[in-house]
């Protein structure tokens, strides 16, 4: 099984860290995880309004590289909502959809998709010029099991610094994002996995999500919004299960 990696709100794909390393050591010599980054990273020039825009621009790049072979999809929060227009569009493209802490406007209110506490660090986020210091709370708000130390900070201070992304494409994903409402219907086999600790996104968005769709849902007691970060191989276990 082939894997595509989507991450969140502005996130390059190098914020997987060795996620996909570890991930690939656990599949078949002939599979591969391809991590794609949403439009607008790496300082490209893009135009989108809605999830469904992003999702064009993403199947896009995956046809010119997918090759032969089965693939499914797994995504984090904003990637999640792409992920799951993708799926509802296009159900031939995947055996499996899972998403991780994402959420709708249909199903659940403002407060629940960006909690009072997340959106306090949203704006310190925005407001803050220094790279570094930016990256340090949005550790601080989507993790609660990794230490913050200086040598993770430079990693990310890097990964930040590459990415490119602006103000105004930050802006259009969160317009993008909370305008997103879940598709009536996913007929591709869909698995939830959220955190109970996550500070950032309510893990009933999550809940509401696999009702909807009768997914299967797989709840992580500790972990905060960075799932994958927080507890790797706890994901990657919830993925081996589908094959």
């Amino acid at each position: 099984m082939n894997w595509i990696l989507l991450r969140g709100l502005g996130r390059h794909s190098l914020f997987w860290n060795d996620f996909p390393l570890r991930l690939e050591k656990e599949l078949k010599e002939t599979d591969k995880v391809l991590c794609l980054d949403l439009p607008g990273l790496n300082g490209e020039k893009t135009k989108f309004k809605s999830i469904s825009d992003i999702t064009d621009q993403m199947r896009e790049k995956w046809l010119s590289q997918k090759g032969d072979g089965a693939w499914s999809i797994a995504a984090i929060s904003l990637g999640g909502m792409v992920a799951m227009n993708w799926a509802s569009r296009y159900p031939e493209d995947f055996n499996h959809l899972i998403t991780i802490n994402s959420s709708d406007a249909k199903l659940s209110p403002v407060y629940e998709r960006l909690t009072p506490r997340a959106a306090k660090y949203l704006l310190k986020i925005l407001k803050e010029p220094s790279l570094r210091n930016k990256e340090k709370y949005v550790l601080e708000a989507t993790s609660n099991l990794i230490e913050i130390n200086e040598t993770l900070l430079d990693q990310y201070e890097a990964i930040a610094h590459k990415s490119k992304i602006n103000l105004k494409i930050l802006i259009k994903q969160l317009w993008a994002a909370f305008n997103f409402k879940s598709p009536d219907q996913i007929k591709t086999s869909y698995t939830v996995l959220t955190s109970r600790g996550d500070k950032f996104v309510s893990y009933r968005c999550s809940q509401k999500l696999a009702k909807r769709y009768g997914a299967s849902i797989y709840i992580h007691d500790t972990a905060g919004h960075d799932l994958p970060l927080d507890d790797p191989n706890w994901v990657i276990q919830r993925m081996k299960e589908l094959d």
